[in-house]
């Protein structure tokens, strides 16, 4: 990946006030990450990248 130009990043989870606060999903599509981006686990082990 790394030679198609990707770089790793590492996103904090998102607090629960957080969780709480958004419609359950799935990212599917990768959204732009920025400062406020954050992930939420879901309980069937999917992940869900928001901006809060």
């Amino acid at each position: 990946m790394g030679e198609k130009g990707y770089d790793p990043v590492t996103l904090p989870l998102c607090p629960a006030e957080v969780r709480r606060a958004v419609p359950p999903g799935v990212t599917t599509v990768l959204p732009q990450l920025t400062e406020m981006a954050c992930v939420i686990r879901n309980d069937d082990g999917s992940w869900q990248i928001v901006t809060r």
